[in-house]
């Protein structure tokens, strides 16, 4: 609504998150078990899927915020990642409208 016409926004909170993380946290709220695997097995198995996973992925908020006022509503997945699922869970099956 505020941007400029053909200006491309990244949005983050802000952590530095890896996929360790991300995956235990997920674990954690669905009852599941996170396996580590070795760095060559996730390229063999996922090829550039998985490449992408291993590649730090620093991503910066700032334009956004400062060009858009935009902040973010969650502080961070890993923390919240039990009210995320809950809301995510809950909202299976509503209709788009």
């Amino acid at each position: 609504e505020r941007g400029s016409n053909g200006e491309a926004y990244l949005l983050s909170d802000g952590s530095t998150l890896n996929v360790r993380q991300i995956a235990e946290a997920i674990a954690r709220v669905t009852g599941a078990t996170a396996h580590p695997r070795d760095s060559d097995d996730v390229v063999k198995k996922l090829g550039l899927f998985g490449r992408a996973l291993l590649t730090s992925q620093k991503i910066d908020a700032g334009k956004a915020r400062r060009e858009l006022g935009w902040t973010p509503k969650h502080v961070s997945f890993v923390h919240e990642a039990q009210d995320m699922n809950q809301e995510w869970m809950a909202s299976r099956g509503t209709p788009v409208v």
